[in-house]
């Protein structure tokens, strides 16, 4: 184990501060620093966060509700032992452009929701879809009458070992 004197620790500090209004691409520029991009077995331990599919749905619907839905439908599919096979959850809510939806399936995705709500982290859509299912599939309308559809698969990201999405 390292220990570092005070002052080395101050230097430590100091040089972090002046990074601190650098892009990542000035960053990454300076030797001993790289991208920390997480292995995509990641995913998998997003999956065991604590949902049940009560709190799965609930906070997907969240996100309708967000979107001003003033509807909202929950379909729960069965195969034929009686195992869910899909959830689908439809709102009649504000859509998405290719851009939001792009943001949507994006781990820690841009938010700019109020801090109070309870997708304040940009984590919720996937981490509630994937603790449910193995892929995502979001279909959306935007306020231009176009239809955008994105997907999230873990088993193809896991094959593939990156990760990736349908846009």
């Amino acid at each position: 184990m390292l220990t570092e004197s005070s002052e080395t620790q101050l230097a430590l500090c100091q040089i972090n501060k002046n990074l601190m209004n650098k892009s990542s691409e000035e960053i990454l520029k300076i030797n001993g620093f790289k991208r920390n991009t997480p292995n995509i077995k990641f995913n998998q331990s997003l999956r065991k966060i604590a949902y049940n599919t009560k709190s799965a749905c609930g906070d997907i619907a969240d996100n309708c509700i967000d979107a001003k839905a003033s509807e909202v439908l929950l379909n729960i599919l069965k195969d034929g032992e009686g195992k869910i096979s899909m959830i689908q959850i439809v709102d009649n809510g504000f859509g998405m452009s290719e851009d939001e939806l792009d943001q949507a399936l994006k781990l820690g995705s841009e938010s700019h929701k109020d801090h109070q709500d309870l997708g304040t982290f940009g984590c919720g859509l996937k981490t509630a879809s994937l603790s449910q299912g193995r892929a995502v599939r979001v279909i959306t309308k935007s306020e231009e009458d176009e239809y955008y559809v994105s997907s999230q698969d873990l088993d193809l990201m896991l094959s593939a070992n990156d990760w990736i999405k349908e846009l």
